[in-house]
């Protein structure tokens, strides 16, 4: 959820609005997690653990996945200019 903040002329919150939807907490093969989300510490972006097709191995013990210079592909993929 987010909420609009006003200092001035006094301090005011805005009515709550739903910014995303997580997923439901799923259950990994060692522990329930508890919270899938996170701030990264620039307070700009939101880091999301969410199950998906290819969030267990072959064998069926679940994996992680890090994507490395995803931005640079983004880039590559979809220019702005």
């Amino acid at each position: 959820m987010s909420v609009a903040i006003e200092t001035q002329p006094k301090f005011r919150l805005g009515a709550p609005t739903l910014m995303f939807e997580l997923p439901p907490v799923y259950s990994s093969g060692f522990a329930q997690l508890r919270r899938q989300w996170d701030v990264t510490p620039d307070g700009k972006r939101f880091l999301i653990l969410a199950p998906g097709s290819g969030a267990s191995s072959e064998s069926g013990k679940p994996r992680i996945v890090f994507v490395v210079n995803w931005l640079e592909e983004l880039r590559r993929l979809a220019p702005t200019k």
